[in-house]
């Protein structure tokens, strides 16, 4: 689809409509964006010291937040980051086998959903608010890094409520992992997902 097919359907419609390729697009991309968070991320984050106290061990935060910036740099439809960053969170959940987690609540022990399910949508907010704002009309690659601040700010978040991995850390390194998640989201997934879009829509014919 050209930029001006895509315009003509934001003039009509008010927001981009979605296809059956769509749908097989973000369904793709979220079953196997949910094999590489299983099987291969989380060997990259722990040999580059992800979770220790150094700020610079967040600069591979962004892999997490590929599979959402994909989906929606590939078929620029509203809540295709979203989908499919939940998709692939909840599928490398599942093939971890630890789909709830206990917490004690009330003096009992109860069993609730993983936190990680809640990171994964929540990641995928974040990156899709500031095009949800612009109503899916404005794909410029500076309005993919403040998607990429807003990813990693949800991010942040979910790690000091969500997870809580870091709340035990002081506030210049919380302040460095803030930083270094957002340099590697930009770099790993906002650029990527900018590069496709243009080759895909700005550069096709109509």
């Amino acid at each position: 689809m050209s930029a001006q097919a895509q315009n003509q359907e934001l003039a009509r419609y008010g927001l981009p409509r979605w296809r059956v390729s769509d749908v097989l697009w973000v369904g793709a991309i979220g079953i196997i964006g949910g094999l590489l968070y299983r099987f291969v991320f989380p060997a990259v984050s722990a040999a580059c010291g992800a979770g220790e106290t150094q700020p610079w061990s967040s600069l591979t935060n962004g892999v997490w937040m590929l599979a959402g910036f994909l989906a929606l740099g590939i078929t620029r439809r509203p809540g295709s980051m979203i989908l499919a960053e939940s998709l692939a969170a909840l599928l490398s959940l599942l093939l971890s086998g630890q789909t709830h987690a206990e917490i004690e609540l009330a003096g009992k022990t109860r069993m609730v959903l993983h936190p990680l399910v809640f990171t994964g949508l929540l990641q995928g907010m974040g990156g899709e608010t500031i095009f949800c704002l612009l109503r899916y009309a404005d794909w410029r690659f500076g309005v993919w890094l403040i998607s990429a601040a807003g990813c990693a700010w949800f991010s942040y978040i979910s790690g000091i409520y969500v997870t809580k991995c870091y709340v035990l850390f002081p506030a210049t390194v919380q302040a460095g992992i803030f930083l270094g998640t957002f340099l590697s989201t930009a770099v790993l997934c906002a650029l990527p997902a900018w590069w496709l879009g243009r080759q895909l829509f700005e550069k096709s014919r109509p």
